[in-house]
């Protein structure tokens, strides 16, 4: 007797539209660790977990489900929704959130076209078969952790045995600084000066010892400032003046601290946060009630946790992160202040939100 094959992959299209149509993700995560449960390795319930994942705000969860859905497979194929296939496509994205690859799946979708997605990446195995299709498309979006990855499908895809579409060596000119080199000066086409610089260079702006132009050329206040790879308006700063350059950067700087102490001080945040949420009125049965801000400084897990944080910020430096070792000498940011707003949100539902 053979096993039944597991359900097929819902993708990530069929889950973000229900995202967006605002339909019941809770049960069908439920569903999926069910799923999991009976069959360990059913890499489909895992995808698919750490897209519901990801959209739920879970995202770290959701990666880690991902890294192990790769592990056991690398190869997924959503089947034409039409009837006949006019084409098999042989899509190559890279492992990540959202903004890691060009959602091709949206695409395809209610289409004659059988998609497979063929993941690659460090620490994933190349497969030894690929499935038969009639053309390859690489997805894999233009980033900093993406980069490698690219630069390694320049020579493979180079001699294909398919027709190659967004080919990567041009794919890795796609980046904001990249476009502006090369759409810069076309007819029809104005492009703004755009630079990509360092935090150095942002600081010795800010304190008189650099001009404008010299970190970006052709250029005058007002300006945008954005940490490399952010999107979506993340952390983008209107800067009016130099002396705003330092309170933006000192602002981005704290928001990278706190990411990486959160990290380190991860086993007594998620009991704080449980611990309140636990407590919290409910409203319809399913959806929790944004906790009260009293409740929640009164809770003795947010006490506990608020120290250890804290001192995950103080030792900063000691964990990979080098800018924080500024933080023990100007004290421009206060960790027990930065740790407790930090606690405070993760504990204060999903946008750090309080009632009262």
């Amino acid at each position: 007797m053979t096993n039944a094959p597991n359900p097929p992959l819902i993708g990530k299209a069929e889950l973000i539209t229900r995202a967006f149509r605002q339909q019941d993700l809770i049960s069908l995560q439920h569903e999926l660790v069910r799923r999991l449960e009976e069959t360990p390795n059913d890499a489909h319930a895992m995808l698919d977990l750490s897209m519901v994942l990801l959209l739920n705000g879970q995202r770290e969860q959701s990666l880690a489900m991902q890294g192990y859905a790769l592990k056991v497979q690398q190869v997924y194929f959503m089947p034409a929704k039409r009837q006949p296939v006019t084409l098999r496509l042989l899509v190559l994205v890279g492992p990540g959130d959202f903004m890691a690859n060009t959602p091709l799946e949206f695409l395809v979708a209610d289409s004659s076209i059988d998609l497979y997605l063929l993941y690659l990446g460090p620490g994933i195995a190349v497969p030894k078969s690929l499935p038969p299709h009639d053309l390859a498309m690489v997805a894999v979006g233009e980033n900093v952790g993406n980069r490698k990855l690219l630069q390694g499908l320049v020579e493979p895809l180079g001699r294909w045995h398919t027709p190659v579409l967004n080919h990567p060596e041009k794919v890795l000119k796609t980046s904001r600084d990249g476009l502006h080199a090369v759409l810069r000066g076309a007819p029809g086409i104005v492009s703004p000066a755009l630079a990509r610089t360092d935090r150095l260079a942002l600081e010795e702006l800010a304190r008189g010892a650099a001009n404008l132009q010299d970190v970006l050329p052709e250029a005058a206040f007002p300006i945008l400032a954005r940490p490399v790879d952010s999107n979506a308006g993340e952390s983008l700063a209107k800067i009016d003046t130099p002396a705003e350059v330092a309170a933006a950067v000192e602002r981005e700087y704290e928001a990278r601290l706190l990411r990486r102490a959160a990290v380190h001080a991860r086993p007594e945040i998620e009991p704080a946060v449980i611990a309140v949420h636990a407590r919290a009125h409910v409203l319809d049965g399913r959806q929790p009630r944004v906790p009260d801000q009293r409740a929640v400084t009164e809770e003795p897990q947010v006490a506990r946790a608020v120290p250890v944080f804290e001192r995950a910020v103080e030792r900063g430096a000691q964990f990979g992160f080098g800018e924080q070792a500024r933080f023990a000498e100007n004290r421009r940011i206060s960790a027990r202040g930065c740790a407790r707003r930090a606690v405070l949100s993760a504990v204060g539902g999903q946008n750090g939100d309080f009632v009262g």
